[in-house]
């Protein structure tokens, strides 16, 4: 019996050995359909227990497939009308379109991830790792049908990528008034969940860590709009709202500095 428990703590403590984190710290930069700064730690005191978060901007398509839902509310005086609010939800592509159009769209996000990382091997250049786990996004979210969908003051067609960035003016939906300007597409708030899975090799000549992996997930965008006007009636508001919910992704690599 002794000698089974003696066997038993020698395997356990090899398997801590091989999965001892040669650092406790890394920062530095994100690349593939996001750009910006990574970080990645093992600060939970659990061994191979990491956080891994990026903060930047994604550029990314989720295809014709995904569902929006759009509310309208009209009140008077703080009381919502007959028939209202009203709400509808279609999932895209519609039936019987013909060659429907798929979807871009940019985020600036933070994406934290917790995951566990244990060694695969150690080579003469440095140690190979895989690590799993899951985590969410939070950010703002703009999103577009590819192709040229969008049309400026002289007839000329252009791009999501160019509609992103443009303005174009707003009039009231109950009084037909010129307010203003508002974005030609709505910047939404976007939240999202996703699982992510990779490799990560870090080098024994320098402080330097290399990451690549893949973080399929969920993803939520949200934005509502607001116009109101005083009327013989009272004071007369309609609000809507819409959600798309669509298959978000992420493909990336990493270089940080390990200290």
């Amino acid at each position: 019996m002794k000698k089974i428990l003696l066997s038993l703590a020698v395997v356990l403590g090899m398997a801590a050995m091989a999965n001892a984190q040669d650092y406790k710290h890394s920062v530095g930069a994100v690349v593939g359909n996001m750009y910006g700064v990574s970080y990645k730690g093992f600060i939970f005191g659990v061994d191979g227990l990491a956080l891994q978060a990026d903060l930047g901007v994604k550029l990314g398509n989720f295809g014709k497939n995904f569902t929006q839902t759009t509310k309208v509310d009209q009140t008077i005086d703080g009381t919502s009308q007959a028939g209202f609010p009203v709400s509808a939800t279609t999932s895209y592509p519609v039936s019987g379109a013909v060659n429907p159009p798929s979807y871009d769209y940019f985020t600036f996000e933070l994406n934290p991830n917790i995951v566990y990382q244990m060694a695969i091997k150690e080579f003469g250049f440095g140690k190979l790792s895989w690590y799993a786990g899951g985590g969410i996004s939070l950010g703002m979210m703009k999103a577009g049908a590819s192709g040229n969908y969008y049309w400026d003051d002289k007839g000329a067609a252009h791009n999501f990528w160019w509609a992103m960035s443009q303005r174009i003016d707003h009039y009231n939906s109950i009084t037909g008034a010129k307010e203003g300007t508002e974005e030609y597409v709505p910047s939404q708030f976007k939240f999202g969940f996703n699982a992510v899975a990779g490799l990560e090799l870090s080098l024994s000549n320098a402080p330097i860590v290399l990451g690549f992996d893949f973080r399929p997930g969920y993803g939520l965008g949200a934005f509502s709009t607001s116009d109101k006007a005083t009327t013989a009636l009272g004071e007369v508001k309609v609000k809507t709202s819409s959600t798309t919910s669509f298959f978000d992704w992420t493909l990336a690599a990493s270089v940080r500095y390990r200290f």
